[in-house]
């Protein structure tokens, strides 16, 4: 019987799910600090991507991301976008501050830890003229729509 519990709860944890729809979600609750520090979440996740992972897991990583990027900005833009493939999914985190690549030091082993367990990969990348960029990648394991 605790086999078959498992196996439901596995397969629930990774439903296929609307990509945007999950981001959405998440940005809603960190609205409130977003607001707080006269930042703006845009969600340019396109309505038909759909992927398939732990969404537990991935709202862990993803929650944790825009948290810290929401706290270590303010007065700015912070873009949300994804590509998601058959095999691999892709998430970036844009905002035009440079100086945040520091305050996620502390942060990023936690995160990329989990990212691991999900096959996937964290890098942050900043330069002065483009601000800084966060990139998630996961294993994608959608099925046709």
């Amino acid at each position: 019987m605790k086999n078959l519990e498992k196996q439901a709860a596995d397969h629930n944890a990774e439903e296929q799910i609307i990509f945007q729809r999950f981001i959405d979600h998440l940005i809603n609750g960190i609205m409130p600090l977003a607001f707080t520090r006269k930042n703006s979440i845009i969600n340019e996740v396109e309505p038909e991507s759909f992927i398939k992972a732990d969404q537990d897991k991935l709202a862990f990583i993803i929650s944790n991301l825009l948290n810290e990027a929401v706290s270590s900005t303010s007065n700015s833009f912070i873009h949300i976008s994804a590509f998601t493939g058959e095999r691999i999914a892709l998430l970036q985190i844009k905002t035009d501050h440079t100086d945040i690549e520091h305050s996620f030091s502390q942060l990023i082993g936690k995160i990329q830890n989990s990212a691991k367990k999900m096959g996937g990969n964290i890098s942050i990348e900043s330069t002065i003229s483009e601000g800084t960029l966060i990139t998630f990648t996961f294993h994608n394991m959608k099925t046709a729509a």
